[in-house]
């Protein structure tokens, strides 16, 4: 049974909210944890050991395009939600190219849009197609086994954040144009709980997402955010849903069910927003070496929405297979220099950190490696599987509240 649960964000995205209900059995926690620089630069360091990268040897095999997840088998293969292609891609463990599945279509193993894959409890391969609402379900071979269609209506194609024992947690977030120009609105967000039937078996939290306007001297009514403006980032594991709005150093964890666990920050001054950073964002999304008229567009962003007053504090979080939540720190210009990511137990403890490079982005987790995800400088995609030399496994190193108080 659904029951529709209001989040107590709104208070950090600049409105009001009613309070959180609660059901018996299962009362909400106040349990909260801050973590100093001294309390992160002590705790244990996740290392990174070798590399190996998933295709790019053979020409003929086509460049990656798209990618938008990744899994590794217990084989040692790799697979890769390649979407500009609708294509399960499976590489050896060495990263030659061994065999896809999928294709562009509406049947059966086929995918109008091809939005991450992941290993299901039970081996399979799974791969979601939001334009469908559907999880389709392969064998460790590629080969099609069945189709889960998500029995529920969505304005916008909905974004799965993580997988689950049972099943999966979906975000739908609503998008809609703002009766009057040149107001802000705040946009909604539904994170649902589904079973791998396809049954949405709960709402755990509506927060707004974005805050956008639709400024009337822009042509085509487009809607916009303000540039570097913090939206709402969320992440899924066993133990439940972990989000925050990026405004803020800040994390809150809740159940499957929608009651909240412990809330945890970190120190992190936010950089402000200065001209110099607004014109780097414009050449680079315009392109380094656009014209004027490729500038125009970002160029009338700038002047009609504008920009926040500072960076966000983060800009992405993945749980590990270990239950463990990883944080990456938004960093703007974008750069490959390391950036220490921050890593805290499924409790909210400090569980470590773990030094990457800047670019990377991370699309799988595990005990002891990960998958990430890295561009060129031509712009070409790289899916790169990273062994980890110290991962953070039960002992000493994991220890409740290492590096850190609880509240």
């Amino acid at each position: 049974m659904r029951r529709g649960l209001a989040v107590l964000l709104a208070a950090a995205m600049g409105c009001g909210g009613p309070d959180t209900p609660r059901s018996a059995g299962e009362p909400e926690s106040d349990k909260s944890f801050h973590y100093d620089e001294e309390a992160l630069s002590a705790a244990p360091e996740v290392t990174v050991g070798s590399i190996q990268e998933v295709g790019g040897t053979d020409p003929g095999e086509g460049n990656l395009y798209m990618v938008s997840g990744a899994t590794l088998l217990p084989s040692g293969e790799v697979v890769v939600a390649n979407r500009g292609t609708y294509q399960l891609r499976i590489y050896s463990p060495q990263g030659v190219l061994a065999r896809t599945t999928g294709q562009r279509g509406g049947g059966p193993g086929e995918f109008e849009m091809l939005v991450g894959t992941w290993r299901s409890p039970s081996g399979q391969i799974l791969a979601w197609d939001p334009s469908q609402r559907r999880m389709t379900v392969f064998d460790i071979d590629g080969e099609m086994d069945r189709v889960r269609t998500v029995q529920e209506n969505f304005f916008n194609p909905p974004r799965v954040v993580g997988m689950t024992p049972e099943g999966f947690v979906l975000v739908h977030e609503h998008f809609q144009s703002p009766a009057e120009p040149d107001q802000f609105v705040d946009l909604p967000a539904d994170y649902l709980y589904v079973s791998f039937d396809g049954e949405v078996r709960d709402t755990i939290a509506t927060v707004p997402w974005r805050r956008v306007m639709r400024p009337s001297k822009m042509r085509g009514g487009v809607v916009l955010p303000r540039i570097f403006d913090a939206s709402v980032e969320g992440a899924a594991g066993a133990d439940g849903l972990y989000f925050g709005v990026a405004s803020k150093p800040e994390i809150t964890a809740y159940s499957l069910k929608g009651h909240r666990r412990w809330i945890a920050g970190w120190d992190a001054p936010l950089p402000t927003v200065g001209e110099d950073l607004v014109q780097q964002w414009v050449k680079e999304r315009a392109g380094r070496d656009a014209g004027p008229e490729q500038r125009r567009p970002f160029e009338e962003w700038r002047d009609n929405v504008g920009a926040a007053d500072r960076l966000p504090a983060f800009s992405q979080l993945i749980v590990a297979s270990t239950g463990d939540l990883w944080i990456k720190p938004y960093r703007w210009p974008r750069s490959v220099e390391p950036l220490r990511w921050i890593i805290l137990k499924s409790t909210g403890a400090l569980a470590g950190t773990a030094v990457l490079p800047g670019d990377m982005r991370l699309l799988e987790v595990g005990e002891d490696y990960l998958l990430g995800l890295q561009l060129d400088a031509f712009e070409s995609e790289h899916v790169y599987v990273v062994s980890l030399t110290h991962s953070l496994k039960d002992g000493d190193s994991r220890s409740e509240g290492v590096g850190g108080g609880v509240r």
